[in-house]
């Protein structure tokens, strides 16, 4: 890919591609993408104020600005990489930058063509032109949703509700088929009744049945707003009780059906599809990873501190296997996963250059290593070394054995 490929990138392009890089760039860029929404609100607000009049020349040069410095972005980002930057990781969110850029480059020809134009004809199709992108202008307040890139929490969110989408196209299917059933059959009755003798009911009653189940639609409507919450259901209950006590039954069976089955079920799968979403997102998975890290190390440097009784910089054997017949640092051992039964045995592991002596720097690299239980890489590591040592003896005894 071309951002793994800056070395390959002539000098002057190098030196873009720090800039761009550069997490200033970045929060700058993010700070425009923040205050261009803001400038829009304040715009649709002062436009839905005073509707048909000419926006202030303060806007226009406001909004001239924030064209100039997405423009200057896009163009950035493309001469450092070249196209290539539409197929890289952020693809959708540069496509978006493309268009934005585009429409707002347009919208900005058209408002200085039209302060020198006199023909009316033209002047007409250019306001048509510009009405149109003053309207869409409102969908580059999305690029806001780019900042949740930089807030872990809000990443998280929108990635997960993206991965579910697929679940929910699903789920609106099969529940679509329910109300479709049950829309054809309440409708079918209702149908079937209101054209039979309907002296027993009232001219109320008729009608709510013709409002609510007089056809395929407006049943699948009823059916939809009573387990959603539009609409009390004992409402629709009463009018298709009033025809046969079993279609209000049948029309319990439904709402207890969709309630507590099929709705519950599209939640529990909603969230499953969340969470191992959120466990396959490469990036929150790396951010999770550096901050677990960064916890353990802020742990080891107290646990270190706290061993470190002469505050010397280093722990001895003797300050180690003092501090070890506390139980509190035990219990501070067994919660970064180290094994701290054998004092000594433990003290030698982590002195790793055998003076005795454990730094700071040897401590953490210690811990890191004796951390949990002994992994894969381990005891291949080990297998190895054995097999070398092996190797070696075998040399040596041969060596004794045949000295010529």
């Amino acid at each position: 890919m071309a951002f793994l490929q800056d070395e390959k990138l002539s000098f002057p392009r190098r030196v873009l591609a720090r800039v761009v890089k550069c997490w200033l760039f970045e929060a700058f860029f993010a700070v425009v993408i923040l205050s261009n929404s803001i400038f829009i609100a304040v715009q649709v607000e002062a436009a839905s104020r005073d509707p048909g009049v000419d926006q202030d020349v303060g806007f226009f040069l406001a909004g001239s600005v924030y064209t100039f410095l997405f423009t200057l972005e896009l163009l950035l980002r493309v001469m450092v990489y070249g196209l290539s930057v539409f197929i890289g990781p952020d693809w959708a969110w540069l496509l978006l930058d493309f268009l934005v850029v585009s429409s707002s480059l347009f919208e900005f020809v058209l408002e200085i063509s039209l302060q020198q134009q006199e023909d009316s004809t033209s002047v007409l199709t250019n306001m048509r032109l510009l009405r149109i992108l003053r309207i869409g202008r409102i969908t580059r307040a999305i690029r806001v949703v780019r900042l949740v890139k930089f807030i872990r929490s809000l990443r998280q969110l929108l990635y997960s509700i993206g991965q579910t989408l697929r679940a929910m196209a699903w789920s609106v299917v099969l529940l679509g088929l329910i109300i479709f059933l049950f829309g054809l059959i309440f409708t079918d009755i209702s149908t079937e009744y209101l054209t039979g003798d309907t002296t027993e009911l009232s001219e109320v009653a008729q009608g709510f049945i013709v409002y609510r189940f007089g056809g395929l639609e407006r049943s699948m409507h009823t059916l939809y707003a009573s387990i959603t919450g539009g609409l009390t259901w004992i409402e629709a209950h009463d009018a298709l009780a009033q025809i046969s006590i079993f279609w209000g039954l049948l029309f319990e069976a439904y709402i207890a059906f969709c309630t507590f089955a099929v709705l519950n079920v599209m939640t529990g799968v909603f969230c499953q599809s969340a969470m191992e979403s959120a466990e396959k997102d490469h990036e929150l998975v790396l951010q999770n990873v550096v901050q677990e890290k960064a916890k353990y190390f802020r742990a080891v440097r107290r646990l270190f501190a706290q061993l470190d009784q002469n505050g010397d910089g280093g722990i001895t054997a003797k300050e180690f296997e003092v501090a070890l017949e506390d139980p509190a640092l035990m219990h501070v051992f067994a919660a970064l996963e180290i094994s701290a039964d054998d004092a000594w045995a433990l003290f030698t592991q982590l002195d790793s250059d055998g003076d005795a002596h454990v730094d700071a720097e040897e401590f953490l690299e210690g811990c890191m290593l004796l951390k949990g239980p002994a992994r894969s890489i381990d005891v291949m590591g080990i297998k190895r070394d054995v097999a070398v040592v092996k190797h070696r003896l075998g040399q040596v005894f041969a060596t004794l054995r045949y000295p010529n």
